[in-house]
């Protein structure tokens, strides 16, 4: 994963536990929406309500798309529907205490989930190196809502116009630098209300690399299925752009081989797949484990969709106790994650680990405030290729918390 890669950049010389870190400035923009005036906590979801809209996030730079000649479909037995179909739409609005939630209706007897727009969570992630610790960066869990066509207006009706929906997103936004390498590691999940893609997830990296990677799930052509598709440096054509002058005067442009530009890479084909009817991402699975907390249940099991590989993950709840983090003392439910491996890529060597969010393998748990399921801190195993160390342990520590759940407090 890209983050693990600038963690190892990060594993330089140790700071004593107890002093302080430099890392990064945050800084990171989100067109969520404010946080507002305090809000009396609340025990339920009543009334459907509508709020105003905020700007959808900026758009981010893509690399030019090589349009595939077909879909590659890869024949997969079909997974077992679900017991009952998702209710339409499958994104609702509910508002609490002057607060609008959304809901994700999820099919079948899967968790419903909800997201705030608007919270802005930020953390500090410290490696651990036994006798002492560094500072590797900072990390921003956001939600938040936008708006995107859903259909072109009819050119013969001057009065018509493009239609419209509402979405919910969820974006993980790492960023570190050290020894000359750089990072941005961007993922977002967005939630539509339709049946097809009912989830869109990104993975973007930018820095001293980049790539790209988006997978959709919903239900196309009356089957659960899943379209994927990454980048890669472009093998040959006859752009300009990706044209490099020669090593000596009189050697002509030639197509570029090998590089780290963002400019240089182009979309390969898309991966058809059945998938889960009730599948998720990784980043997704969070708000599961959050909604979980929230809701008081103590173990579910959901197929997290991974890429092209589909892992069954059981969540489990464990019993509170209270974690210090730089925001403050909270009392926590940790989940754990236990994985069994449905289906691999093609070229996956064997027995791939499961790689939570950040690239964190090994016993990955997830620690969560016991009234409103929101991630205090992440601890989990940063593999490495370093003799007599098999790997190092990763915190990621909540720092400050924006526009949170307003049941979301620390202890005195």
């Amino acid at each position: 994963m890209a983050f693990a890669a600038c963690l190892l950049a990060c594993a330089g010389p140790a700071k004593a536990s107890g002093a302080p870190a430099a890392h990064p400035a945050s800084g990171i923009s989100s067109n969520s929406e404010g946080a507002g005036a305090p809000i009396e906590p609340s025990e339920s979801y009543p009334n459907l309500g509508h709020g105003s809209l905020s700007p959808a996030p900026p758009p981010v730079v893509e690399p030019e798309a090589i349009q595939p000649d077909a879909i590659a479909a890869t024949p997969e037995p079909a997974y077992p529907p679900p017991a009952t179909v998702a209710r339409a739409p499958l994104l609702r609005l509910q508002q609490v205490a002057g607060r609008d939630w959304f809901v994700v209706d999820r099919p079948g007897d899967a968790l419903d989930l909800r997201i705030l727009p608007g919270e802005v969570l930020e953390y500090d992630v410290e490696i651990d190196l036994g006798v002492g610790a560094i500072d590797a960066g900072d990390v921003e869990l956001s939600a938040g809502r936008s708006v995107m066509l859903s259909s072109l207006p009819d050119a013969k009706d001057a009065t018509a116009e493009a239609g419209r929906v509402e979405v919910a997103w969820v974006r993980s936004t790492a960023k570190g630098a050290h020894f000359g390498y750089e990072l941005r590691h961007m993922l977002e999940t967005r939630f539509l209300p339709g049946p097809w893609p009912r989830l869109l997830h990104k993975d973007e990296q930018r820095g001293s690399e980049n790539r790209n990677r988006e997978s959709k799930l919903g239900l196309l052509e009356g089957e659960h299925q899943q379209e994927y598709r990454s980048d890669g440096h472009c093998r040959g054509c006859d752009s300009p752009e990706h044209k490099v002058e020669g090593l000596l005067p009189w050697q002509d442009p030639s197509h570029c081989k090998k590089c780290k530009r963002l400019e240089h890479r182009a979309w390969g084909k898309v991966q058809r797949q059945a998938a889960p009817a009730d599948g998720i991402d990784m980043l997704g699975a969070v708000w599961v484990a959050r909604t979980m907390v929230k809701a008081g249940l103590e173990r579910s099991v959901f197929p997290i969709v991974d890429r092209r590989r589909v892992w069954q993950v059981t969540a489990a709840i464990g019993a509170p106790s209270v974690v210090s983090v730089p925001a403050g003392r909270y009392r926590c439910r940790p989940v754990s994650l236990a994985t069994t491996l449905l289906r691999g890529e093609p070229d996956d060597k064997p027995n791939p680990h499961f790689e939570g969010l950040f690239g964190l393998q090994g016993a990955l748990r997830i620690w969560l405030e016991e009234k409103t399921g929101t991630p205090v801190l992440i601890e989990g195993d940063l593999p490495i290729p370093v003799p007599l160390v098999d790997s190092l342990r990763v915190r990621v520590q909540l720092k400050s918390a924006k526009g949170a759940d307003p049941d979301f407090r620390k202890l005195p």
